[in-house]
C-alpha cells in the first residue's frame, strides 16, 4: 500500500527504495504525494485570519468580506498545492539528472523521479507540524517551526536570511534523497553521487534563503 510505504520511508528508508524505485508503474504516488499536499495546504491556511490575509495581501480586508477571500484563498491554495510538488520534483530530478551526467554519473530519470517523490515526504511532515504547532497558538505561522537557525528569523543579514531556511525535514529529505542515491548509482560512483547531490541541495537551499531574504516582506 503506497500510503505505508510513505510511513514507512521515514524510518525504515532502504527496504522501501529498493521496492519502490525500480517499479515500472508510479502513478499512485504521484495521486497520493498530490492529494496529501492538498488537504496539508489546505488546513495550514484554514489558520488565516482577517489581519492576517490583509497583511499577506495588502489589501485591507473586513469581517464582511472576510469568508469570501478565505474560500477564495482555500480555493487557490488547494489547486496551487495539487500540481506545484510535482513540478518542483520534475524540475529537481531534471537539474539532478544533468548534473550527475556531468560528472558522468548515469542513473535513469524514472528512478530519480520515484526518488524525489519518496524524498518529499518530510517535507509534508514539516506542514503538518505547522499545522499543530498553528493549533496549539491559534494563529498561522509563515516560517517552519523546525527551522534549524529559527534564531535568525528577524536578522537583517543576508547570511541570517539564507541559513533561516534550513529546517530539520529539509535536512531529513536530503538524507533520504542521499539514500536513494546509493541505491540507484553505480557501486563505482555512489559516494561521488552523493556529495554532488547534497552539494547541489546546499546551494539551492542558499539560494532560495536569499531571494526570500532580497524580497523582504512580500517574501515573508
Amino acid at each position: 500500500m503506497v500510503l505505508v510505504d510513505f510511513v514507512k520511508v521515514l524510518f525504515v528508508p532502504r527496504p522501501i527504495m529498493e521496492k519502490r524505485l525500480f517499479q515500472e508503474r508510479f502513478f499512485s504516488m504521484i495521486v497520493l504525494l498530490s492529494l496529501l499536499s492538498v488537504i496539508l495546504a489546505v488546513v495550514s491556511v484554514s489558520f488565516f485570519r482577517a489581519e492576517d490575509m490583509t497583511e499577506a495581501s495588502g489589501v485591507t480586508i473586513d469581517s464582511d468580506t472576510y469568508e469570501a477571500y478565505k474560500v477564495f484563498m482555500l480555493l487557490g491554495t488547494g489547486f496551487m498545492a495539487s500540481f506545484t510538488p510535482i513540478v518542483f520534483i520534475l524540475f529537481n530530478t531534471l537539474i539532478n539528472k544533468l548534473i550527475l551526467w556531468a560528472v558522468r554519473v548515469t542513473i535513469p530519470f524514472r528512478g530519480l523521479f520515484i526518488l524525489g517523490i519518496l524524498a518529499h515526504i518530510p517535507l509534508l511532515m514539516d506542514t503538518l507540524v505547522r499545522i499543530i504547532v498553528q493549533s496549539f497558538i491559534g494563529e498561522p505561522l509563515t516560517k517552519s517551526p523546525a527551522a534549524l537557525f529559527s534564531f535568525l528569523f528577524d536578522s537583517e543579514s543576508q547570511l541570517g536570511g539564507m541559513l533561516s531556511v534550513f529546517t530539520v525535514f529539509g535536512v531529513w529529505s536530503t538524507l533520504l534523497y542521499a539514500t536513494g542515491i546509493y541505491i540507484l548509482a553505480p557501486e563505482r560512483a555512489r559516494w561521488r553521487s552523493i556529495i554532488v547531490v547534497v552539494l547541489v541541495w546546499i546551494i539551492t537551499t542558499f539560494v532560495s534563503g536569499y531571494i526570500n531574504n532580497s524580497l523582504g516582506p512580500i517574501g515573508k
